[in-house]
């Protein structure tokens, strides 16, 4: 583990490549996660199947150095690189576009 506040659990590389390597052999996510001192009490429940599913997914995706970055906080926002940037009109443009979606879902509503 990383870092926990009241919010959120950051899992550090290491542990999210062995628990990895753990779970090809056959391990349960909450097995590895208990034996790390996490139990499904303290991290809510679902939660280490969630998070193993999500690094074996990067892991096949991209490899094992995607899971040595950390994403978060950083402007990369994932860990596919940089989302797009959109010029000062692209970004008025898709806020227009969103409002007149909303609007027209307000109007259904109201009929």
């Amino acid at each position: 583990m990383k870092s926990v506040t009241e919010k959120s659990i950051t899992y550090s590389s290491e542990f999210k490549i062995k628990a990895i390597k753990q779970s090809k052999q056959g391990m349960k996510s909450t097995q590895i996660f208990e034996l790390a001192g996490l139990p499904s009490h303290l991290i809510g429940k679902g939660k280490s199947d969630q998070s193993l599913s999500r690094w074996k997914r990067l892991y096949k995706d991209h490899g094992e150095d995607v899971l040595l970055q950390e994403t978060r906080g950083s402007k990369n926002n994932g860990p596919y690189g940089p989302r797009e940037q959109l010029s000062l009109q692209e970004a008025l443009d898709k806020a227009n576009a969103r409002i007149a979606y909303l609007e027209g879902n307000l109007e259904l509503e109201k009929n």
